[in-house]
C-alpha cells in the first residue's frame, strides 16, 4: 500500500486480503476439525504493516480499516469483488461479530518473535533487514523486558523502507534484456512461482550473453549492491551519531538479522559485508557487524517446514502469537536522540615557567 489514503488502494487491499482469509480459514477448520469440533471461534487478525509505517497514526489507522473489511468480505459465500470490497468499507457493514479484535504489528517485531522466545536472545540494539519482493525493510530497534513484567518491549529507533525487493531486481534485469534483444534462459522466462529464487548474477539470465549485455548486467547487479549498502548504512549511521550511539554491542558486533524470502540473496549479503569493513575503517571502538540468523522455525512451532521457505513465514509465526504475547512496541517518534557528549574545552598547554 505505497498510498494507503487512496481509496483505491485500500479497496483492492481489502480484496486481495479477504481471498487469503477465506483461504486460511478454510484451511484451519478443514484441518483442525478434529481437534475444535463444533466449538464457536472468537477470532483475532493481526496484520504486518511495514516498519516505516509504523510511526504514522494515520497509516496504521489505514491498514486497521483494511483488514476490518477484508474481514467482512472473507465471510461472504463468494469470493469477493471490487464493487464488494468499497462496500464493505462502509458504515452500514457491521459483519464482524465472530472477530475479537484487529492489531497492526510491524513486521519487524513480528520476525524477531521467534528470536525473542529462543536461548539465543541478547538484549539491547538490533538491526533487521527484511528481503522481500517489492521492497527491503530495515529497522535498528532495542529489544529488552519491560520493567516488573515477563513481557518484551520493542522500541523501534530507526525504520527505513527502499524498493529494494528481489522483483524488483528481476525486472531490471529482464529489461535490460528485452532492450538487447535477448533471449532469457528457460528457468528464467517461465514465470517464476512465489518461492522461486532469482539468481544470483544478472549474467545468468542469458545463455550466451554478449559483451555488451553482459555489462549492462553487472552494472544492474553493481548498482543494486551499492543502493542496498546506502540504504542500510543509513540506518547504521542514525543509530550510531543520534539513536543509540552508547549501545555496548558496538564495541562487540553490532547484531544484523537477515530475513525474508531475500535473506539469503547474495547482492544483500555482500551490501551486509561492506557496510561492515566500511564500520571498521572508519569509526573508532566497534567491531562492525554481526551477522546473526533467526531461530529455525521448524525447531521453535515443531513443524515440517520445507526448506525453500526458510525465511518466508518468520513474520507470520510472529503474527500468529496474541499482540499481547509479542510485547509492547514503541514508534520513533515516542523515543528521543540520545543528547550528543558534551565538548571539553581545550586546555592550553602549561609550560615550564609558568609551573
Amino acid at each position: 500500500m505505497n498510498n494507503p489514503e487512496s481509496r483505491e488502494t485500500r479497496v483492492r487491499a481489502a480484496a486481495y486480503l479477504g481471498l487469503a482469509l477465506r483461504a486460511a480459514r478454510q484451511w484451519f477448520l478443514d484441518s483442525q476439525h478434529d481437534v475444535y469440533g463444533q466449538a464457536r471461534f472468537r477470532w483475532a487478525l493481526n496484520l504486518g504493516i511495514p516498519s516505516a509505517g509504523y510511526d504514522d497514526e494515520r497509516v496504521r489507522a489505514a491498514f486497521r480499516a483494511v483488514a476490518s473489511a477484508a474481514w467482512r468480505l472473507s465471510l461472504r459465500p463468494a469470493p469477493p469483488t471490487l464493487n464488494e470490497a468499497d462496500d464493505a468499507f462502509g458504515d452500514g457493514a457491521r459483519e464482524t461479530d465472530s472477530l475479537e479484535h484487529v492489531d497492526v504489528v510491524p513486521e519487524i517485531a513480528a520476525e524477531v518473535v521467534g528470536y525473542a522466545r529462543s536461548k539465543h536472545r541478547r538484549e539491547g540494539l538490533h538491526v533487521m533487514v527484511d528481503v522481500g519482493a517489492a521492497t527491503i525493510d530495515i529497522c535498528g530497534f532495542i529489544l529488552h523486558r519491560a520493567d516488573g513484567d515477563d513481557g518484551d518491549e520493542y522500541n523501534l529507533l530507526t525504520a527505513l523502507v527502499e524498493p529494494l525487493g528481489l522483483h524488483e531486481l528481476h525486472l531490471r534485469r529482464t529489461h535490460a534484456v528485452d532492450a538487447e534483444g535477448g533471449r532469457l534462459c528457460p528457468a528464467v522466462a517461465v514465470p517464476p512461482s512465489p518461492v522461486s529464487a532469482i539468481p544470483d548474477a544478472g549474467t545468468l539470465y542469458v545463455d550466451h550473453p554478449t559483451q555488451r549485455l553482459r555489462g549492462q548486467l553487472d552494472e544492474i547487479d553493481k548498482g543494486y549492491r551499492k543502493e542496498c549498502k546506502e540504504a542500510l548504512m543509513t540506518v547504521l549511521m542514525a543509530l550510531r551519531k543520534r539513536r543509540d550511539p552508547l549501545s555496548t554491542h558496538w564495541a562487540s558486533g553490532l547484531p544484523v538479522f537477515l530475513g525474508g524470502g531475500g535473506g539469503r540473496f547474495k547482492l544483500v549479503a555482500d551490501a551486509l559485508s561492506q557496510s561492515h569493513k566500511w564500520l571498521i575503517d572508519n569509526l573508532v571502538d566497534t567491531q562492525g557487524i554481526q551477522p546473526m540468523n533467526l531461530p529455525a522455525l521448524r525447531t521453535l512451532s515443531n513443524s515440517e517446514i520445507p526448506e525453500n521457505m526458510t525465511g518466508r513465514l518468520d513474520v507470520a509465526y510472529g503474527l500468529s502469537f496474541d499482540s499481547l504475547d509479542i510485547g509492547e512496541i514503541f514508534p520513533p517518534n515516542r523515543i528521543p536522540d540520545v543528547p550528543p557528549m558534551p565538548v571539553r574545552p581545550k586546555r592550553d598547554a602549561v609550560g615550564k615557567e609558568q609551573v
